[in-house]
């Protein structure tokens, strides 16, 4: 009675081990690498163009008393402060377009593969037989 519960612990304590699938774990890593670049490009453009069109409206927010000809009107402290910060995040998107090429050529170099090939040579090997088969790339600088 004692084999049989250790022989069926045994098996069933090495059973999961052989349930682990490595194609898709790399695979993953590299379309996460891709949607994390993306979502950085989007974020990038919406900080530059949110910068850009908030520097616009403060310049050419002006008064219609002010007969002087100046760019900025009488509320130039809310100006300024609406110029700085657009500046600000037109500035804070060129990191983020930084990292967003970062992780665009991480996911470039990621490509291990785990694949079943088929052999196509029924003439000179007629049993037919398929065999798993890895590639992978090595980034050469």
């Amino acid at each position: 009675m004692r084999t049989i519960l250790f022989v069926s612990l045994f098996f069933l304590t090495t059973l999961p081990s052989f349930c682990q699938d490595i194609s898709n774990q790399t695979t993953q890593k590299s379309t996460d690498y891709l949607k994390k670049s993306k979502d950085q490009n989007t974020l990038g453009w919406v900080l530059l163009g949110g910068g850009a069109a908030l520097s616009v409206i403060a310049m050419a927010w002006n008064s219609n008393d002010n007969s002087s000809g100046n760019i900025f009107s009488d509320n130039f402290n809310e100006q300024a402060v609406m110029v700085l910060c657009g500046l600000a995040a037109m500035a804070a998107s060129i990191p983020v377009f930084i990292s967003a090429g970062h992780n665009k050529s991480k996911s470039k170099k990621l490509s291990l593969n785990l694949n079943i090939e088929h052999n196509n040579a029924k003439m000179i090997n007629p049993n037919f037989k398929s065999y798993p088969s890895v590639s992978f790339l090595i980034p050469i600088r």
